[in-house]
């Protein structure tokens, strides 16, 4: 089954607690066996599970997935949805009929690089960079929002053109180690290492300075798995059994996985900073209202 918009929150293993979550599902997952356990992928990044008895609920969920409602659920320590109330949209809608292009723009757009010219800096820059990056505001905040609004003052600050690196992991990854999470995403620019150019991420969330990509993904791997590089949104969503993860590049102007799947789908190029965007992205992730 297809994974498709969605966001993330914190990369840990946490012991949840009782917990509320609002935010819209964009995949359930039923497994191949009657004895898998149902996972519910939601926008928020979540990976939760569900008792297919409680039909009322699984109602709502499918009428969430399918009319994009957004929904209030009510998640135990163990991870299953106890509850879900519709409730009012958090975030403005995106209107895929808007974003519709030529097929031929599309086909043209569909590796979000193309054309994006990086910076190159030096490893003094990387690491004043890193250290003047916000701490969130509180313990649990969602990656893409950090991400953002990092990348957007490195270049108010610096101007660096930086990246966004994300790593997806495969449903079987997630059932294989009970992940809590499909994807997470970090900034990432180009350094100048021993006289060549080499990616470095930067966390600050989980990491002390910069770090080399495979450093970064086996933070949050138990397999150390290595994962393949893809250029188009669909190159993993389509398979979700294929390994343990993938990575996929971005521009710093790309906010949630949804703007790489409407970029491959509708050919809808980001090359500009929008200001919905990074005001949601402050608001969550640091709590300032700008």
């Amino acid at each position: 089954m297809r994974l498709f918009l969605g966001m993330c929150v914190l990369f840990t293993l946490p012991i949840w607690a009782n917990t509320q979550i609002t935010t819209q599902i964009h995949d359930i997952d039923h497994g191949d066996n009657l004895a898998d356990e149902v996972l519910v992928y939601l926008t928020s990044g979540k990976v939760v599970k569900f008792n297919v008895n409680d039909t009322e609920t699984l109602e709502k969920l499918n009428n969430s997935l399918l009319m994009k409602k957004w929904l209030k659920l009510d998640i135990s320590n163990d991870r299953y949805i106890e509850s879900a109330v519709e409730v009012a949209p958090v975030l403005p809608q995106v209107d895929p009929e808007k974003l519709k292009m030529s097929h031929e723009k599309s086909l043209m757009s569909m590796d979000p690089l193309e054309g994006y010219n990086a910076s190159v800096i030096t490893p003094e820059l990387a690491k004043q960079a890193f250290s003047e990056m916000r701490h969130p505001s509180k313990e649990e905040t969602q990656c893409f929002n950090r991400a953002m609004v990092w990348t957007y003052e490195m270049r108010v600050k610096h101007n660096i053109y930086s990246k966004k690196i994300y790593i997806f992991f495969t449903r079987n990854y997630i059932r294989r180690y009970n992940f809590d999470w499909w994807f997470h995403v970090s900034p990432m620019v180009n350094m100048i290492v021993d006289g060549q150019i080499k990616e470095r991420t930067l966390d600050k969330k989980y990491s002390s300075g910069p770090l080399e990509i495979q450093k970064w993904a086996n933070i949050f791997l138990s397999d150390d798995a290595k994962c393949p590089y893809v250029h188009t949104y669909s190159d993993h969503a389509s398979y979700p059994e294929a390994g343990s993860c993938f990575f996929q590049k971005a521009p710093m102007y790309y906010y949630q996985p949804v703007d790489l799947e409407f970029l491959e789908k509708f050919g809808s190029v980001k090359n500009r900073w929008l200001e919905s965007d990074v005001r949601a992205a402050y608001a969550e992730a640091f709590e300032i209202y700008p």
